[in-house]
């Protein structure tokens, strides 16, 4: 009997201990289940409706519209604040700050060729001039547009100057060689012209000229990857739209037709996908960044996608492993990350959003930057490098992914002012960087670092002749004509 009972005391122990793993296995599953639920709320800000074919995304208010590689409207609408969007996510998972990278993080391969960076050559002209773009392919001159309307070529290593390309009556809006050449180089400008120049005969007169509609004032420039697609967007004519222009390359006068439905006020930017040829990415003071399909037939039918910066839209570049994603820099300083590819899914197109990135991109003196010169892709990096300064002429050169902005370096001693353009050379590993101090500088790893030299700043009125105006400031949403 002794034994029996010892046997059931056993039994009933083993009971209560499995019983009891397999209650904290469930709760361990729910919680689980739980947390997975929130990773969405990380970015409350950012509304999505799916479902019966229609989606918007809502940007701080601002509502994005939409369009299927189909050409179908997909209809907008506004979204008030879900219940989803109360949730306080961080008393449940706590969330690193997205503009510093955590404390020991490991240099990584870029961050090395930048902290290695010192400058290697530098060139200040006595004539007092913004550089405003930068353009360079392997084996070719460095090309440099400048506020006084026209082009100085150097060479890439030395600086030196080899001449110089005039033509051009207006601001300059643009700098672009041909993929396919070293030495054909093409400019847009306000006078109403783009240009296509041979780089290895400075001095002379342009090789082609290519015009539109004489009441034209172009303000950006771009070349296809096949370089048989020209594109140029004009400034807002009167009352009416803004235009993009399209020629054959190949053809000297050869216009093609234009957009005139897409955009309403200058077009600030034209950038072809750097892998496809007919994709085409175009950015407005409107606040609207549009990307087309130009194989398609109509306007209608090759405007695939309408992002809404909700602010003047200064720089649009292609980014990401396979080009699929959209950086956008405002006249504002705000930034903007968008994944295409999540075009024809139910997730989100923003990968992050900042309505002002200087205040939230730490220095090591604890501010931030005054502005934001541009961003570029590195694809041997795989890394989106944005830059950005302070009114004294100091960079500060950062990563831009889906977390946010990350210091990786700052470059001081070189500019006097502000930085108008730079240039990464993936070739040698090189920064070119170019600024209303009228200096041009070259960044090298361990390059012999050049204190002499530098001067004040050679801002002058008298220098420039760049147009201003302030930017119009709309709700950034317009219907389209006709409905």
């Amino acid at each position: 009997m002794l034994l029996v009972r010892k046997y059931i005391t056993i039994c009933f122990v083993i009971f209560t201990v499995t019983c009891n793993v397999e209650f904290v296995n469930e709760q361990t599953t729910k919680q689980t289940s739980n947390a997975s639920t929130l990773v969405p709320l990380l970015f409350p800000s950012v509304s999505y409706k799916g479902g019966s074919g229609r989606k918007s995304v809502r940007l701080h208010g601002d509502t994005q519209h939409f369009r299927s590689a189909g050409g179908a409207c997909l209809a907008a609408s506004s979204l008030e604040n879900s219940d989803t969007d109360k949730c306080r996510v961080s008393d449940r998972i706590p969330v690193p700050n997205p503009f510093i990278r955590p404390d020991g993080a490991s240099m990584d391969g870029l961050e090395k060729k930048l902290d290695a960076l010192t400058i290697a050559q530098r060139c200040h002209p006595e004539e007092p001039t913004y550089l405003l773009h930068l353009a360079l392919q392997p084996g070719g001159p460095l090309a440099v547009s400048c506020s006084s309307f026209f082009i100085r070529l150097h060479d890439q290593n030395t600086l030196d100057l080899l001449g110089e390309c005039r033509g051009h009556g207006g601001a300059m809006c643009g700098l672009t060689f041909a993929h396919s050449s070293p030495v054909l180089l093409y400019s847009g400008s306000a006078d109403g012209t783009v240009r296509a120049w041979d780089a290895r005969r400075p001095g002379s007169e342009a090789v082609q000229t290519f015009r539109s509609d004489p009441a034209h004032c172009y303000s950006s420039v771009g070349l296809s990857c096949s370089d048989t697609l020209l594109c140029a967007g004009t400034e807002q004519i009167g009352d009416d739209d803004s235009f993009l222009v399209f020629w054959d390359s190949r053809k000297a006068g050869a216009l093609l037709g234009t957009y005139s439905e897409s955009h309403s006020d200058d077009i600030t930017q034209v950038c072809f996908h750097p892998q496809d040829k007919d994709r085409l990415a175009s950015g407005s003071t409107d606040g609207l960044v549009n990307v087309f399909d130009l194989s398609q037939g109509t306007e209608e039918e090759a405007l695939l996608a309408t992002c809404n910066s909700g602010s003047s839209a200064a720089a649009v570049c292609w980014s990401g492993a396979k080009h699929s994603q959209l950086l956008c820099l405002s006249h504002d300083e705000g930034l903007h990350l968008w994944d295409l590819s999540q075009l024809e899914t139910d997730e989100p197109l923003t990968l992050f959003s900042a309505t002002d990135a200087r205040s939230l991109t730490p220095l090591t003196d604890g501010g931030g930057v005054d502005y934001l010169v541009g961003g570029q892709w590195l694809q041997e990096d795989q890394k989106l490098l944005v830059v950005g300064g302070v009114s004294s002429g100091d960079l500060h050169l950062m990563e831009c992914d889906s977390s946010g902005l990350h210091l990786l370096r700052s470059l001081e001693g070189g500019h006097t002012s502000t930085v108008r353009c730079f240039l990464w050379d993936a070739a040698r590993g090189a920064l070119i960087t170019g600024g209303e101090d009228a200096q041009l500088l070259l960044w090298k790893p361990e390059g012999k670092r050049l204190s002499a030299g530098i001067k004040e700043s050679m801002k002058s009125k008298s220098a420039l002749k760049l147009k201003s105006r302030p930017h119009k400031k709309y709700g950034y949403q317009r219907e389209r004509k006709g409905t």
